[in-house]
């Protein structure tokens, strides 16, 4: 009788842990499905901001060619952007030659050869493509 009653209990609490295992497992797919949709909500949420961020963009552009005023205000924006992009350039001319003119004689860099070009027979005769002491 006492073994009866164990392989009933037993029995019963065997099919209590498989059904509660299958619920878990039932629960864990249906967390992973509901993630999914969670990311592409989520992408999707992105995509549409970056679209929308566009289509402002567009239609500010749009609006401003209308508007006398703002094609004035524009301009000279323009002009000024123009002038300072002239003198950065200037500028940066000027340090440039600058820094050629203080190249020391004993310059390591411009004192070696450049490597051989890609593809050609000097490339493909030599072992270290023109860079190592030959």
């Amino acid at each position: 009788a006492n073994d009866v009653e164990l392989m009933a209990k037993l029995s019963a609490l065997s099919e209590r842990i498989a059904v509660r295992s299958n619920d878990v497992k039932n629960s864990i797919i249906h967390l992973g499905r509901e993630s999914k949709e969670a990311a592409v909500e989520t992408q999707n949420s992105l995509n549409r901001f970056l679209m929308l961020c566009n289509i402002q963009f567009v239609e500010n552009r749009v609006y401003e060619e209308d508007e006398e005023e703002k094609k004035e205000e524009d301009t000279e924006k323009t002009k000024t952007v123009v002038m300072d992009e002239a003198s950065r350039h200037a500028r940066a001319l000027r340090l440039g030659l600058a820094a050629l003119n203080e190249i020391p004689e004993e310059d390591i860099y411009n004192s070696r050869p450049l490597p051989y070009i890609f593809g050609t027979s000097a490339y493909l005769e030599s072992d270290s493509a023109g860079i190592g002491d030959e």
